[in-house]
């Protein structure tokens, strides 16, 4: 990894973090805090309203989940989300590699079990008002652990390109000043066609010719008698 990308990769996880302990019971918020060290002027919506704002903004790119690892280990914000009915749900993929998603505890008919594992996910911050303990995670858990496997199916994820869409630091390209709705080639070839006209009337006064024909003529006959 290279040290921007390292830089950018501490920057996501002390946000995750962050947000996760600031608020540890609101989804949402804890979402909105992240997205804020990235867009200062992000509003705060409610989990289902984002889920629209990130599929309609051009901020926003819709990502595959084979990508999510890479993208936040390189420091990229992607953000997970679904729409349900009453309040959705959303989270923000933490750095690191993935890990197999289950292994901790929940209550489930007044018993004790725990989750199995349904394979290699992405780590998440995911933080939540509700009982599921999946739906609470400094990145220790997996964006799959966040909705379980019953929800996860529709959940859909997208990363932040706003910054793409910012003036390039780098050096604008010097303009060259052409006259009003003529090219630079247009340009030129004025200059020379007027240096030639330049020419030939300093021609036609120093011999004294009254029109460019009889200064043609006379210097045709200077080269036939030349050439004879």
């Amino acid at each position: 990894m290279e040290e921007g990308q390292g830089n950018a990769s501490l920057k996501l996880n002390n946000a995750c973090q962050t947000a996760f302990l600031t608020y540890p019971s609101s989804c949402s918020h804890a979402v909105w805090y992240v997205i804020k060290q990235y867009k200062s002027k992000q509003e705060w919506m409610s989990a289902n309203d984002l889920v629209d704002h990130l599929d309609k903004s051009s901020d926003w790119k819709e990502v595959e989940l084979s990508e999510l690892s890479r993208l936040a280990s390189d420091g990229v914000l992607v953000v997970g989300g679904a729409k349900e009915n009453g309040h959705g749900h959303v989270i923000v993929v933490y750095p690191g590699q993935s890990k197999q998603s289950g292994g901790f505890s929940y209550e489930k008919n007044g018993e004790d079990k725990i989750a199995r594992s349904h394979g290699e996910y992405p780590l998440a911050m995911s933080t939540s008002s509700g009982r599921w303990p999946g739906a609470k995670s400094n990145g220790d858990k997996t964006v799959f652990d966040a909705w379980g496997a019953v929800k996860f199916k529709p959940v859909r994820f997208w990363k932040y390109v706003g910054v793409n869409n910012v003036l390039s630091l780098s050096k604008p390209k010097k303009r060259i000043k052409t006259a009003a709705g003529a090219h630079v080639g247009q340009k030129r070839k004025r200059r020379v066609k007027k240096l030639r006209i330049q020419v030939k009337l300093k021609e036609k006064d120093k011999w004294g010719f009254k029109t460019f024909t009889d200064c043609f003529e006379a210097m045709n006959r200077k080269w036939q008698r030349a050439f004879r």
